[in-house]
């Protein structure tokens, strides 16, 4: 049957070649070393075994918790420039707390070691 399928393929155009036994053992050794790669490459994408996804979902949530304290001070200093009607100080002051905060938050949460999670 498998002699079949080769004369089916060389009929359709395809050119069987025949391979010596070093040549074979060369391919084998060839694949190993590239499947090995390929294990290698994929540990290093992702940190010690675990999943990319979960690493890119708690960046994305640092990201989210930055916007949130940013805009409650900048929201705290507009409510409080309408309140006392001290245009544009408490604004600037919760601008430059909003950042800094969110900054050091963003900073703290980035640096963390996966297992604190």
């Amino acid at each position: 049957m498998k002699h079949n399928l080769l004369a089916e393929r060389s009929q359709n155009g395809i050119q069987t070649v025949m391979l010596s036994d070093k040549d074979k053992e060369e391919i084998e050794k060839r694949i190993e070393n590239l499947k090995r790669s390929e294990a290698q490459f994929k540990k290093s994408i992702t940190r010690e075994g675990k999943s990319d996804k979960a690493s890119s979902m708690r960046h994305a949530s640092a990201g989210f918790e930055f916007m949130i304290t940013f805009g409650a001070f900048l929201g705290g200093g507009l409510y409080l420039d309408y309140r006392f009607e001290t245009s544009p100080w408490f604004l600037m002051g919760g601008l430059i707390l909003g950042f800094s905060g969110g900054l050091f938050n963003l900073i703290r949460s980035t640096n963390s070691p996966d297992d604190k999670e």
